[in-house]
């Protein structure tokens, strides 16, 4: 899909989510985890130029934050990454908030953009960060 890129920013350290594993689920084997936040921007034919711009100064903070536009953010770990968004007909407040940002900064529209969040955990199977994400994370 050309019309389509992720803008990736992040990355956080996640201690608040490890302390409820710990506690909630008690799972203690997570080497620690980290937080991404993925904008998924549909249409507008964005230049690499306009998405750079974006990328720094609508949806990351440059001091604190770093990120990746079209392409993962997270380099080869061990361990598993989860992506939970919103279904769709569930409104996605930063997303709608997104567009007018785009509009406001480009002084043009774009499609959509749908918001997520990345979970990295670090030294994790998957069938572990399975029972996190139904546990803690994500409605079914």
């Amino acid at each position: 899909m050309e019309n389509v890129h992720r803008i990736e920013v992040g990355i956080a350290n996640n201690s608040h989510l490890q302390h409820a594993i710990q506690e909630d689920l008690e799972i203690q084997t997570i080497g620690h985890i980290e937080s991404v936040k993925v904008y998924t921007i549909e249409g507008g034919e964005l230049t690499p130029d306009e998405l750079t711009f974006l990328a720094k100064e609508v949806f990351s903070d440059q001091i604190i934050e770093r990120f990746t536009i079209d392409s993962p953010l997270i380099p080869p770990f061990s361990g598993a990454i989860v992506e939970i968004g919103y279904k769709p007909g569930v409104t996605d407040n930063v997303g709608i908030t997104a567009v007018q940002a785009i509009r406001d900064a480009l002084n043009r529209g774009v499609e959509a953009v749908y918001s997520s969040d990345q979970y990295i955990f670090h030294n994790c199977s998957c069938k572990t960060a399975e029972k996190i994400v139904t546990s803690l994370l994500a409605n079914s």
